[in-house]
């Protein structure tokens, strides 16, 4: 089960990594802001485009932790489930003591 969540995590972490440095490039080597003035979105101050792209980063390293903090939640919860059935699985069919139903 581990496993599986880790495979899967480290895919997720590959593909938005690679948005995340595709958008980084774009905003640092002004490909963004000259895109927007070709588009005839030419500001005096700071572009709005390259703003929102900075914010979509951040928002993509946020969305990343999230994703972290679940794939650990669910891999504690389900390595404890795996755990508790592993000892139901253990435990004897019949019971000590002479109240239990399996001892008569």
């Amino acid at each position: 089960v581990g496993g599986k969540i880790l495979d899967g995590l480290f895919k997720e972490f590959t593909s938005m990594g690679f948005l995340s440095i595709l958008l980084f490039l774009g905003i640092q080597s002004g490909m963004v802001d000259r895109t927007a003035i070709w588009l005839g979105l030419d500001y005096d101050h700071d572009n709005p485009v390259s703003e929102t792209f900075e914010m979509v980063h951040v928002m993509i390293f946020m969305l990343l932790l999230v994703m972290l903090i679940q794939a650990m939640l669910i891999l504690k919860i389900s390595r404890g489930v795996a755990m508790r059935w592993q000892q139901y699985e253990d435990t004897r069919a019949f019971g000590l003591p002479m109240s239990s139903l399996e001892s008569r």
